[in-house]
């Protein structure tokens, strides 16, 4: 674990984010309005570290509710645009 500040994923994150890797603009504008619906109420630790893992890559997620079920795969998809994850 570093300890480097989390990256937030608000707003001015997403708009801003390429998303290089994602065909769809569909995909790309719903991506887009999630996480920027959030107003910066997600962050995630080890960012750089998340996004550099070679594939494939197991990620082990633990829900706590309905709003990060359908988030953390949001930040997923943001943070590996190229790279979707499977379910």
């Amino acid at each position: 674990m570093s300890d480097e500040t989390p990256r937030v994923l608000g707003p001015s994150w997403i708009l801003g984010r390429t998303l290089r890797g994602l065909d769809s603009r569909t995909t790309r504008t719903l991506l887009r309005a999630t996480l920027a619906a959030t107003a910066g109420a997600v962050s995630v630790a080890d960012a750089e570290r998340l996004e550099s893992q070679p594939d494939p890559t197991i990620f082990a997620l633990t829900h706590h509710g309905a709003f990060e079920a359908l988030i953390a795969p949001c930040a997923l998809l943001a943070l590996r645009p190229a790279r979707p994850p499977r379910f």
